[in-house]
C-alpha cells in the first residue's frame, strides 16, 4: 500500500493534466491530449478509461522497474469510444 502511495506522489496525473490545462469539470476535453500530457509530463505512455463519455481513469503503463513505458498495443486499451470525453469535477 505505502509502494502505491509513492507511486501516486511520482506520478500525479493531475498535476500532469493542469500542466496541460486540463482541470475537473472540463466539458469536452480530447483523448489525445490527455495522453498527451501524460506522456509530456512523465514519458511513457497511458490509457484512458470512459464510461458513457465521461473519464473514469488514466492508466500509465510501467515497465518491471515501475518506470514509464509505452503502452504495448496488445496490452491496455482505451475503452472511450468518442475522441473527446467530459471530465467531470469531483463534487
Amino acid at each position: 500500500f505505502n509502494t502505491t502511495l509513492v507511486w501516486h506522489q511520482q506520478y500525479n496525473l493531475m498535476t500532469a493534466l493542469s500542466k496541460a490545462g486540463i482541470t475537473p469539470g472540463s466539458n469536452s476535453v480530447s483523448v489525445d491530449s490527455i495522453t498527451s500530457a501524460v506522456t509530456a509530463t512523465y514519458g511513457g505512455g497511458a490509457t484512458v478509461q470512459c464510461t458513457g463519455g465521461q473519464l473514469v481513469s488514466i492508466e500509465m503503463c510501467l515497465d518491471t522497474n515501475f518506470s514509464p513505458m509505452p503502452c504495448p498495443s496488445s496490452g491496455m486499451q482505451s475503452t472511450c469510444t468518442d475522441s473527446t470525453v467530459t471530465f467531470p469535477s469531483a463534487n
